[in-house]
């Protein structure tokens, strides 16, 4: 990858320091550039679809903050040229309000691009990225120990790891690292800027815990205790089937039920029985099936693209929707939805301007926003009146807190408002990666240096 030395260089070349600079010098341009093409290159790969050859790239996340000129003229363009890190393939436009981001095929690969974040501290790129709101934010502490560790650790399974995996690991340290370093500049806390929605949920943006799998949000938070909403949105079907239909709903043959009693079963045979193809571990299938029953849930289907995203080989894909116990489970969604149409005019009356966010409305956005302000009324409801202590974090259908809860009074006060929903506590424990000794992680992390080197020219890659 390119180095500071190499663009300072040829900016001096082909126009020399001067007052035209406007008063930064030729060193911080050239930082500035590659810090902040390097960060928005590794947030469109975190964001990339499985099996995706392109990458989004917010060209306006480097442009707006890049506004360095010389004699006028800007040189974002100019280093575009000579310094390029993507090659455009479609240009991002914006139609009706609804964006389409640009999508573009980076130059530099994702190691090299993760080793130059890696090795510096980027939390004035990251700050100026994502600026931090002097209103809504919220404050979470962090066990900076233990998520040092987890980065250490991970960035040491790197090199034996499969090409899949290993990009799915420097995704994850891209979001650990970064939420460390914006919270060593914090004294331990990490802030987060946050909205709530007309549904009543929170949406958190920039950096932060919410939008990061859950082995990097445990190692963040450390030791806590999760309570999670049951299999949440199967359960708000099955008390609309049961309260809608009555007597004529069969409860104990329910499908939907099923599921909810029995799900890691119901998801262990179904990613036994349809992913066959799919070369990968059970556990990962798991959650694949998981990802998809939920994104049929809202909505999903066969032709869709929703569920291509998650079960990439075709034969599995076709294999999951054939499945037995998917086709039914399908018939009880369908059924849930006829009875939704009943409310979806006046749905459509009174939150009209938030379902037509990003396109015409739906039925099934309307299910998706009745869902969610079911779920939100839960947990700001059991928030209020049943937790104990501080909450650490709350993740749409799931709370963390430091202190251990009683489960039994959650599941009552949430009975007051849903008779299907119900908790489950699941123990944090620190999450540390592998078992290490200090001198392998050094090892990597001189590793993950050289790899920076090569990048830059600086090593003989055949050497």
């Amino acid at each position: 990858m390119y180095s500071v030395e190499q663009i300072t260089q040829h900016m001096n070349t082909v126009k020399p320091e001067s007052k035209f600079s406007h008063g930064a010098d030729y060193t911080q341009i050239a930082t500035d550039w590659l810090d902040l093409n390097v960060l928005e290159c590794l947030r469109g790969l975190d964001n990339q679809k499985t099996g995706a050859k392109l990458v989004d790239f917010r060209v306006m996340n480097v442009r707006d903050h890049f506004a360095y000129k010389y004699n006028g003229k800007r040189w974002f363009d100019e280093l575009n040229s000579w310094f390029p890190f993507y090659t455009m393939m479609v240009r991002g436009r914006n139609i009706s309000g609804y964006s389409e981001i640009s999508k573009v095929k980076l130059v530099h690969n994702r190691l090299e691009l993760f080793a130059h974040f890696y090795n510096k501290d980027f939390t004035d790129t990251l700050l100026k990225v994502n600026p931090i709101s002097a209103e809504n934010c919220e404050l979470t502490p962090i066990d900076v120990k233990n998520l040092q560790r987890y980065i250490d650790n991970t960035v040491h399974t790197i090199d034996n790891s499969t090409k899949y995996r290993k990009d799915k690991l420097l995704n994850y340290l891209y979001k650990a690292k970064s939420i460390l370093d914006i919270t060593n500049a914090h004294g331990g806390v990490l802030p987060q800027n946050y909205s709530v929605k007309p549904t009543g949920r929170t949406y958190m943006s920039g950096v932060n815990l919410q939008n990061c799998k859950t082995t990097v949000r445990n190692a963040a938070i450390g030791k806590c205790y999760k309570y999670d909403l049951r299999t949440s949105v199967f359960s708000h079907m099955l008390e609309l089937l049961i309260h809608h239909l009555g007597e004529q709903f069969n409860v104990k043959a329910s499908y939907i039920n099923e599921l909810i009693q029995h799900k890691k079963r119901v998801r262990k045979t179904i990613a036994r029985d349809a992913l066959t193809h799919t070369k990968t571990d059970i556990d990962v299938k798991i959650s694949l099936v998981k990802e998809a029953l939920t994104a049929l849930s809202f909505g999903a289907t066969e032709k869709g693209k929703s569920i291509g995203d998650i079960i990439y080989h075709k034969a599995d894909r076709e294999a999951f929707f054939e499945h037995e116990f998917v086709k039914e489970l399908k018939k009880e969604i369908d059924l849930y939805k006829d009875i939704m149409k009943i409310s979806y005019p006046q749905g459509k009356k009174q939150y009209g301007e938030y379902l037509r966010k990003n396109g015409r409305t739906s039925l099934n956005k309307w299910c998706s926003f009745a869902y969610q302000a079911i779920e939100s009324m839960i947990i700001n409801h059991i928030k209020a009146n049943a937790i104990r202590g501080d909450v650490l974090l709350c993740v749409h259908d799931a709370l963390y807190t430091r202190n251990r809860q009683d489960l039994h009074l959650l599941n009552h006060e949430a009975s007051q408002l849903s008779t299907t929903c119900q908790f489950e506590e699941e123990v944090v424990d620190r999450v540390h990666g592998i078992s290490y000794n200090i001198s392998d992680v050094n090892a990597h992390k001189q590793h993950i240096a050289r790899e920076e080197q090569k990048a830059r020219g600086e090593i003989n890659k055949y050497a």
